[in-house]
């Protein structure tokens, strides 16, 4: 009974409420413009809050506690590895895309790309809603609490902790694989993206058995949404595509240094915690 309440958590709260959030998505692409930037910022924050203390309660009941999902707090040098192995790991696979990619297109005699922004897509859209300073480093201090939460569930969980259990990591690899695209059929659900999703998640699932670390997970998985976000805004302000921010007060501006900066010391926190 205990086993299918703990699923049941997570499940609930990891998993359905990114099925649902996901089918508002693609059912009316424009549901998060009811809501302001600062409302949007905390819901992503109280969501993977939730999230992360849900699964970490979750795991702290187990035989193994915190590791059976890969987290070895004050794992130190084994913390510091995996941390390496996931940066570079992602960093290669990023550059070796690029190399390939160009390498291709000049092979069929065609020039470089210029820079485009498919503004129908809802993740460009919504990153493109974050419109100045203020709201982007808000946004990317949110990030990796969102990122954390997502490997918390997707493969800490899923793959390690329910692997263990039952003996066999790959039907948990393969659902982890499979719930990963579902939840993101939001942003496209041509064969492109459906492909670009399952190799990426193939790859951090494969990483986290591989390491047994969520931090080496956790590493690939923030650089490849960093890059997006702030590839994503760069591109915008090349094209003078812009939405012009409203007037900020005094104490809009001081409530945002206050989040911002509450998230930062949280985070890093932690990490260094973990790498000590």
């Amino acid at each position: 009974m205990k086993f299918f309440l703990e699923v049941a958590a997570v499940g609930t709260v990891g998993v359905l409420n990114n099925i649902l959030a996901a089918y508002f998505w693609i059912t009316n692409p424009n549901y998060t413009k009811t809501f302001s930037v600062s409302d949007k910022l905390l819901r992503q924050w109280l969501y993977a809050a939730s999230v992360i203390v849900v699964v970490l309660l979750v795991a702290s009941d187990q035989p193994s506690g915190l590791a059976s999902i890969g987290l070895l707090f004050l794992g130190g040098a084994a913390n510091i590895l995996a941390l390496l192995i996931g940066y570079f790991s992602m960093v290669f696979v990023l550059l070796g895309y690029t190399v390939i990619y160009n390498l291709a297109r000049r092979l069929r005699g065609k020039g470089a790309t210029p820079p485009t922004l498919d503004t129908s897509r809802p993740l460009t859209a919504e990153t493109l809603s974050y419109r100045d300073k203020w709201e982007r480093w808000a946004t990317m201090s949110v990030l990796p609490f969102s990122v954390l939460s997502e490997d918390f569930v997707y493969r800490g969980f899923l793959v390690l902790l329910l692997g263990s259990k039952t003996g066999t990591y790959i039907p948990w690899a393969i659902l982890s694989v499979l719930l990963s695209i579902m939840i993101h059929l939001y942003q496209g659900r041509n064969i492109r993206f459906i492909l670009f999703h399952f190799l990426t998640a193939s790859f951090l699932v494969s990483l986290t058995v591989l390491t047994h670390n969520v931090i080496a997970t956790f590493a690939a998985h923030i650089v490849l949404d960093s890059i997006f976000f702030m590839q994503t805004w760069q591109i915008a302000a090349k094209l003078g595509i812009s939405n012009p921010p409203p007037p900020r007060t005094a104490q809009a501006k001081a409530g945002y240094l206050a989040f911002i900066s509450i998230n930062i010391i949280i985070f890093f926190t932690a990490l260094v915690s973990a790498l000590l």
